[in-house]
């Protein structure tokens, strides 16, 4: 394996963030896919599944960079965003109705926290790989 194959420590770490990205898109796009808005009139309720077929898009889409990750830099910053504006989505969820308790303050550590790890970890990688680009081996 040459040097420029190998995959470096950030991007296993960005790797292990997309499955998890991944995982939690699939659990909770499915969750709120399946059980809508309850209660809510028809517009309210199409809306949020509508939402949720997004969240839940993000899987495959998390699971294909998580494999392909050598062909990836942008998109990877892309998705760290995408994660950072849902958290944000629900600060202000909490500022407009309350915050729901229980779990969600886990969710809302975890989607500040993920993005910044991507961020960084392909700073990073993007840095590692141009500094083995110009050495010659």
């Amino acid at each position: 394996m040459n040097q420029k194959s190998k995959i470096v420590a950030a991007q296993r770490v960005i790797q292990i963030c997309l499955l998890l990205i991944a995982a939690i898109s699939v659990w909770g796009g499915w969750y709120q896919l399946s059980n809508g808005q309850p209660g809510a009139p028809p517009n309210v309720d199409s809306n949020h599944r509508f939402m949720a077929g997004l969240y839940l898009s993000m899987a495959p889409l998390t699971v294909w960079v998580a494999v392909s990750i050598r062909q990836h830099s942008t998109l990877i910053y892309f998705i760290a965003l995408s994660v950072l504006f849902a958290a944000l989505g629900r600060v202000y969820s909490i500022y407009e109705v309350g915050h729901p308790g229980g779990a969600y303050t886990t969710y809302l550590i975890a989607e500040f926290v993920l993005p910044v790890v991507l961020v960084v970890c392909q700073f990073v990688a993007s840095r590692q790989h141009r500094g083995s680009i110009e050495q010659p081996i």
